[in-house]
């Protein structure tokens, strides 16, 4: 009596044994999923991406995925570290090539023969970037360019070659090239398009369809 109790004690903890060990290759992607989900904290996609990846995998591929996923939340986290970050010098080269850009195409762009509306608003925008742009010693040597030399408003062509000039004055001071603002068709080459559809005709309207002509005339 008392070896039959202990063999089926004994068949039970064998059955339990085995549950276990199947198991556990299936629980152990659930395991490494958390324990990535953590690990990653506030890493973003990159970290739930690496979960679920750990998360899916059967019992054949699961340390491969693991080690796939950890790999995942490693490279994320160093390439967002490795972002790189702008100098203020870099900064102030590219904010003198977008305002240099911006004056030259406006003037280039002007329509001939000039309009009182055209001028009116190159020569807003030359006293604007004398009082408003963002670099102080730029702003300040712009400003007093444009108090000894005003813009010239004659033409689209004179106030061009006035922002090349004024151009040439900084290129001069930091000795760099001059361009040859002498050369209208030169400064047209270099500045004149603008990749804007400017001259586009509008569309045509649709034509109306003919029960509704025919109830508008009738």
């Amino acid at each position: 009596m008392h070896r039959a109790a202990a063999a089926v004690a004994l068949a039970a903890l064998v059955a339990a044994a085995g549950l276990t060990v199947l198991a556990a290759p299936w629980a152990t992607p659930w395991a490494a999923a958390a324990h990535l989900a953590s690990a990653s904290g506030g890493r973003g996609a990159g970290g739930a991406a690496a979960a679920a990846d750990a998360a899916s995998v059967g019992r054949s591929d699961a340390p491969a995925a693991v080690a796939r996923s950890a790999a995942a939340v490693s490279a994320g986290g160093s390439a967002a570290a490795a972002a790189p970050v702008a100098t203020g010098a870099a900064k102030k080269a590219e904010l003198g090539r977008a305002g240099w850009t911006l004056i030259h195409t406006t003037a280039a762009t002007l329509p001939t023969p000039l309009t009182p509306a055209a001028r009116a608003g190159a020569v807003a925008l030359i006293r604007a970037v004398a009082a408003t742009y963002p670099c102080l010693e730029c702003r300040e040597h712009f400003a007093a360019f444009v108090a000894v030399h005003p813009v010239d408003t004659t033409s689209r062509d004179s106030i061009l070659q006035w922002t090349c000039t004024a151009h040439n004055a900084v290129n001069v001071r930091q000795r760099k090239v001059a361009f040859p603002c002498h050369d209208i068709k030169a400064l047209d080459a270099r500045w004149g398009d603008c990749g804007c559809d400017r001259g586009a005709p509008p569309a045509a309207a649709p034509a109306a369809a003919p029960a509704a002509a025919a109830a508008a005339g009738g």
